[in-house]
């Protein structure tokens, strides 16, 4: 096995752990329609967002706590700002429904840039510019009716570096990861949106990040 062989093998791995830690029984169910692992260049299904789309600025994403804010870069890129402390649940709709076994991947190309800093003994320390580390963030997919997938996936165990990236790479996400169908959970057949999920911090913590967003692409 050469070594790039053993490296994308371990990632896949790493994958499938993040996904499972719902629990024993989170791929209870689950049939794979994909193989994600055949070596064909991921084919554009469906453009969520895409920065050179004449329409790109209008493109209306959202977050269910109202913790985060958007803007956009004059290039059309998405910015996502993540400065308060709580747990945000951000929402990018798609342009239309679809059953999410159809694909192979959801292609996300961005970067997080931004610094954060903690308080000691009531004093805030020195900002410090984010440059990788694993903060829990997580995707997940949601139905017509907002309703949450089962399955998610940990950014730290897909993303190319083991974490989301300081410079722009495109980061792909196993589409099988979100086929788990039960009750109680959101409707694959019927996935209307993608949702990043970010964590709450301390009240010692700050942080000013912001992720910049290139395209989010559904792939076969």
């Amino acid at each position: 096995m050469t070594k790039s062989t053993f490296v994308t093998a371990i990632r896949c791995v790493a994958a499938l752990v993040a996904a499972c830690s719902l629990g024993a029984s989170a791929f209870a169910g689950i049939t794979v329609t994909k193989d994600v692992n055949s070596g064909k260049p991921p084919k554009d299904l469906m453009i969520v967002f895409d920065k050179t789309a004449k329409d790109a600025k209008s493109f209306k994403p959202s977050d269910r706590n109202g913790h985060v804010s958007f803007a956009f870069a004059d290039d059309g890129a998405l910015l996502v700002k993540v400065n308060k402390i709580g747990a945000s649940e951000i929402v990018f709709p798609f342009p239309e429904t679809m059953d999410i076994g159809k694909a192979r991947y959801i292609l996300l190309t961005c970067k997080l840039e931004g610094q954060t800093r903690r308080m000691w003994d009531g004093k805030w320390g020195q900002w410090t510019p984010y440059t990788g580390a694993k903060i829990w963030w997580g995707a997940f997919v949601l139905d017509t009716a907002g309703t949450r997938s089962a399955g998610y996936v940990n950014f730290d165990a897909v993303s190319p570096d083991g974490w989301l990236p300081t410079e722009m790479k495109t980061i792909r996400i196993p589409a099988v990861f979100f086929t788990k169908r039960g009750e109680g959970w959101g409707d694959p057949l019927q996935t209307a949106a993608f949702m990043i999920t970010t964590t709450q911090v301390r009240e010692t913590d700050e942080r000013d990040l912001t992720l910049t967003i290139d395209r989010l692409v559904i792939a076969e």
